[in-house]
C-alpha cells in the first residue's frame, strides 16, 4: 500500500482536523475532518477523481456532516446549548415591566419603552398605548409582551 497516495493524504488531514477539535471551542472542526475522511474514502474507490471534484466533494461532505450530525453529537456528548427561555432569564428581560408607546396587536407589532430604550414588541392580544405590559421573552431586538391582569 502506498501511504502517500492522495486518498491517504485526505484521511491524514481528516484525522488531524478531528484532533484539532480537542483544543478548539465550538465543535465545528470535527465535521471538516469527517468531510476529509469521506473524501479520502471516495477517492480510494475512484483514484482518478479530478482535484476540483475532490474539493467540491470535501466541501459538500463537510457542510452536510455539520448540518446533520452536530446536534446529534452534542446531545450524545451531553453538551448543553442555551434554549431561548434560558437566554431570556440570563439576559434579564423576562418578567420586567414596560410601557407601550405604539399600539400592539397580534397582526402588527408595536413599540414599548423599557428603561430609556424603545423596543419593537409583539403580543397575543391588543395592547393600547400607555398600558403597562410584562416582558415574556426576547427574540433578538423584539420583545414578546403580555398584558398585566387586574
Amino acid at each position: 500500500m502506498d501511504f502517500l497516495a492522495v486518498h491517504w493524504l485526505w484521511m491524514y488531514v481528516g484525522a488531524l482536523l478531528m484532533v484539532c477539535e480537542i483544543v478548539t471551542p465550538g465543535f465545528v472542526i470535527l465535521f471538516f475532518g469527517i468531510g476529509a475522511v469521506a473524501t479520502g474514502l471516495v477517492l480510494a474507490a475512484w483514484p482518478e477523481m479530478p482535484v476540483w471534484v475532490q474539493l467540491a466533494f470535501f466541501s459538500v461532505a463537510s457542510v452536510a456532516s455539520l448540518l446533520t450530525l452536530r446536534r446529534w453529537f452534542m446531545g450524545a456528548l451531553g453538551v448543553k446549548t442555551p434554549t431561548s427561555e434560558m437566554r431570556d432569564i440570563e439576559d434579564g428581560f423576562a418578567g420586567k415591566l414596560a410601557t407601550t408607546v405604539q399600539r400592539i396587536s397580534p397582526a402588527l407589532p408595536g413599540r414599548v419603552v423599557l428603561g430609556d430604550a424603545e423596543w419593537a414588541a409583539v403580543a397575543d392580544c391588543v395592547v393600547e398605548p400607555g398600558e403597562t405590559v410584562r416582558i415574556v421573552s426576547r427574540d433578538n431586538l423584539t420583545l414578546k409582551v403580555e398584558k398585566l391582569t387586574a
